[in-house]
């Protein structure tokens, strides 16, 4: 495992966050009462949420946002924490030691 990345994290739920909530929108307009529950805890996040095109939009830009940050802060504290040399007893990261590298033997041309 590498080093973390907090911008790929926050890129990817950014992403699977929009993904949920413009599916669970799309699914109340196929299928009326399709995630009414979730729609309405999205519609108390964002009261502007409508079900036009400006609205898809805004709560898709809005959603990728918040998703980012909470993405992004979870891996930047993690590796925080992983640093931490305040006493406390949470296990240090230890470095990875690489595979020793196998000799090949070669035959001998005649």
């Amino acid at each position: 495992m590498g080093k973390s990345k907090p911008v790929a994290a926050g890129l990817a739920l950014g992403i699977v966050f929009v993904l949920a909530v413009w599916s669970a929108m799309i699914g109340a307009l196929i299928w009326p009462g399709y995630g009414a529950a979730f729609l309405a805890v999205v519609g108390s996040i964002y009261p502007w949420a409508s079900f036009t095109f400006f609205g898809f939009l805004l709560v898709g830009v809005l959603a990728f946002l918040d998703g980012f940050v909470c993405g992004w802060l979870v891996v930047w504290l993690c590796e925080k924490f992983q640093k931490c040399d305040c006493g406390c007893k949470l296990p240090k990261a230890k470095p990875r030691r690489k595979a020793p590298k196998k000799k090949v033997k070669r035959k001998r041309r005649r």
